[in-house]
């Protein structure tokens, strides 16, 4: 299999009217043009989310003006001249044209509306795999198959659905039932696709959700993941993709971050983001051990976007130079995020329901420099000197089983906000939280005091309240103050009151409870005491980081290993929000020190990309150097 790395995933989604597409595509310099950029690797379309095919199908439907042209087939010939690797994109759900062809394979969405949505309960999904079947007939040396927006569409409503339902005992009118029923037509799709890609070939089907599913989680749908994350696109921002990867790469030996070139979202079709912002993502992907892709959209004539291939070569030549260390280098973690198997939605994993709290999360963790994975009861938590179980995880009792395991080996557990408590929320699950629940927080406003590093001798706004608590017996280590009562007026000036004798911070040997939802605040305010905070309490388990070093907050530090070496990867780049969140230019560092935690002794210490030595020294804590300059990113080799 070609290797997935340096890709471009190109888009086309043209509409009938388009009169000439392909009509200045030459392959064969498309496919020079690719190498010359240093591209490895491509997502090409077969048949985009229009409806409409770009060879010469005998299933599907032909773009009108492509007049039999067979750009797919061309662009697997010359690509693999260059040993650049070649993936078929098809839309599952969106296919306008196939849609004016059989109405009766759409889908009536609850909402609104959409006729270019396909319901796999009909003949559709023997369309849908006898076209993979036919692509990789036709094109047998093609790498891979994406499969794309199996997720999206909601569920169908149609005769047929509602007749198959009926017939198994469901009722279309109970919405769990009605999501159940949709969930498992979509694996089933998914199925009959991947089983139709031959073996030996890359498949990923964008939007199934087999995570977390207890019926589906050793039946692998993809070979690898790819994180969709256009930073400017929606909610996703630059927090998408270190948190998604950060549980993903436990189920997938390799992660992709698809980044694109849009300034705002997939449709922009004039909009090409800042060098220096294509180049944060692609050694943020490396830096947490995945690999980039680049999203474009292609021109229908078949064209370049020539500024995008400029940029592309720049960073991707960069990229090619620390490959031999990056390759197979994984990533180094020391704490894990816990998320539980609970869902209180229906078809919503707890990762993705609570996918905001992972992200402040992320956030906190990466300000602070600390090396971390989300993990849940499929992963091997004694790696882990310190779980987080963050703000909603409370615990049945599986849950309770596995944590309880995780304590008695001598693990370390931070709790925040609902999480450890029982699934009816009227206490904590386990006796290891020694602590007293006194209900839910509602107060108008709540506040915390504390005697520790870095939090302000004041009352500390809370924002995000979730429990109340005493310590008893247990160690009280922050004050919970509440706001005066007031009556039921429009606006309030909810001052702190006085300590009711409450605690917001309590420790019980090796457990600690944090009683606010401090990681939904820290994604919603980024208040930084609540940060120090929780560094205060990691601190008493974990006295030394594996990085300790003199970064601004806004800076990235990672470790990824190999048996013979460790990379430690510094990233200087502040997004900043201007409508949309914009990185258009490096931060250049200067004299900077670090101290690597390692029970290894280091030869050597160099630059990845320049092979410059680096003087340093080694003691009990670690190994330590100072770095002159960082000029937005530097990647630093610990040789063994």
């Amino acid at each position: 299999m070609r290797p997935l790395k340096r890709t471009i995933h190109f888009d086309m989604h043209t509409q009938k009217e388009v009169y000439d597409v392909g009509s200045q595509f030459d392959a064969a310099a498309f496919a020079q043009t690719l190498y010359e950029s240093k591209v490895k690797y491509i997502t090409f379309f077969a048949r985009c989310n229009r409806g409409y095919s770009y060879y010469p199908t005998k299933i599907g439907i032909c773009h009108p003006s492509l007049n039999g042209r067979d750009m797919l087939g061309e662009i697997v010939r010359e690509c693999h001249k260059h040993d650049i690797g070649v993936t078929a994109y098809v839309n599952a759900v969106l296919s306008q044209a196939v849609a004016d062809a059989h109405p009766e394979w759409t889908r009536s969405r609850l909402k609104s509306g959409n006729r270019s949505e396909l319901c796999f309960n009909t003949g559709y999904i023997n369309h849908l795999e006898s076209e993979a079947k036919e692509i990789f007939s036709m094109y047998p040396d093609l790498d891979g198959y994406f499969l794309d927006c199996i997720g999206l569409a909601a569920p169908c409503k149609q005769k047929e659905c509602i007749d198959t339902m009926l017939k198994n005992g469901l009722d279309p009118d109970n919405q769990s039932q009605l999501l159940e029923f949709d969930h498992e037509l979509k694996i089933e799709a998914a199925r009959r696709v991947r089983d139709a890609v031959p073996a030996g070939k890359y498949f990923f089907c964008n939007g199934i959700k087999e995570l977390q599913d207890e019926k589906y989680i050793n039946e692998k749908f993809n070979t690898h993941y790819e994180v969709e994350s256009v930073p400017g696109c929606g909610s996703w921002g630059y927090d998408c993709f270190p948190t998604l990867i950060s549980y993903n790469r436990h189920f997938y030996n390799k992660v992709m971050y698809m980044a694109g070139r849009f300034q705002i979202e997939w449709t922009d079709f004039g909009g090409l983001r800042p060098e220096a912002a294509l180049e944060y993502d692609a050694f943020t992907a490396l830096a947490f051990g995945g690999q980039i892709t680049i999203g474009d959209c292609m021109h229908p004539r078949g064209t370049f976007i020539s500024p995008l291939m400029k940029t592309v070569k720049k960073v991707y030549s960069q990229i090619e130079t620390v490959e031999k260390w990056t390759d197979n280098a994984k990533y180094v973690p020391e704490i894990g995020v816990y998320c539980t198997h609970n869902k209180t939605k229906e078809q919503h994993n707890t990762f993705i329901e609570n996918l905001n709290v992972f992200k402040g999360a992320q956030r906190v963790l990466a300000e602070l420099k600390y090396q971390f994975d989300f993990v849940d009861r499929h992963c091997d938590l004694s790696l882990y000197k310190v779980l987080i179980l963050p703000d909603n995880m409370t615990l049945d009792k599986d849950e309770q089983s596995v944590i309880s395991e995780y304590l008695k080996n001598g693990g370390n557990i931070i709790s925040t906000g609902f999480s450890a408590l029982n699934m009816d929320k009227t206490g904590f699950a386990l006796p290891q939280w020694a602590f007293e629940y006194t209900g839910i927080d509602n107060a108008r406003a709540s506040y915390f005091t504390m005697d520790a590093e870095n939090i302000p001798d004041m009352d500390v706004a809370i924002y995000n309240p979730a429990i109340r608590m005493k310590a008893n017996d247990a160690e009280n280590l922050a004050n919970y103050v509440p706001s005066y009562p007031v009556g039921n007026v429009d606006y309030v000036y909810a001052q702190p009151d006085k300590p009711t004798g409450e605690s917001v911070v309590a420790r019980n040997d090796n457990v600690t409870h944090i009683s606010f939802s401090l990681f939904t605040a820290y994604e919603g305010a980024a208040y930084p005491p609540h940060k120090y905070l929780l560094e205060n309490l990691i601190k008493h388990y974990l006295p030394q980081k594996y990085i300790t070093c003199d970064l601004p907050t806004y800076a990235r530090a990672t470790l990824t290993a190999t048996e013979d070496y460790t990379l430690l990867h510094i990233l200087s780049y502040c997004p900043e929000r201007r409508g949309v969140p914009v990185v258009e230019e490096a931060i250049d560092l200067y004299n900077k020190s670090f101290i690597i935690k390692t029970p290894k002794s280091v030869k050597s210490v160099f630059d990845a990309q320049t092979q410059e030595n680096i003087d340093f020294t080694q003691d009990e804590k670690g190994i330590h150097f100072n770095i002159d300059k960082i000029p937005g990113h530097r990647m630093i080799v610990l040789q063994y």
